[in-house]
């Protein structure tokens, strides 16, 4: 895909800036969890992860938001970009893990869980590496 090189720097800011509000944050919020984290700290690190993801004045602001908010406003110049699909994908894998926590019979796979959480950081390196290709 061929961008002029002003929409080039607009999008890989747009995606710098994706990753330090979403990637860097989903993670960091669960990065703690050991093996001996019991479900209950498991959850409670989630929940921090995916509803209160950063706080931006004074207001905490969901991992939803900050993804629909991005989606909005690149995602034309960015869908015909192979990994742009890759990064929805894992953007809608991580999301999912809201259903898991209102599941409270069913024990939360910490392991997957942040592998899924580090999957967005993952396609946004991927995404931004495509974009300077």
């Amino acid at each position: 895909m061929n961008f002029t090189p002003e929409k080039k720097e607009e999008l890989l800011n747009a995606c710098l800036t994706l990753q330090g509000n979403l990637g860097q944050r989903l993670f960091q919020h669960v990065a703690h969890l050991n093996r001996r984290s019991d479900d209950d700290d498991i959850r409670e690190a989630l929940d921090a992860a995916l509803n209160h993801t950063i706080t931006v004045d004074g207001e905490s602001k969901a991992a939803k938001k900050i993804w629909q908010e991005f989606a909005r406003s690149y995602t034309r110049d960015l869908r015909p970009l192979e990994d742009f699909g890759e990064l929805v994908s894992a953007v809608r894998t991580a999301l999912a893990w809201n259903d898991a926590l209102q599941d409270t019979e069913t024990p939360i796979d910490r392991q997957e869980m942040k592998a899924d959480l580090t999957g967005i950081s993952n396609a946004i390196r991927d995404l931004v590496i495509e974009l300077n290709g």
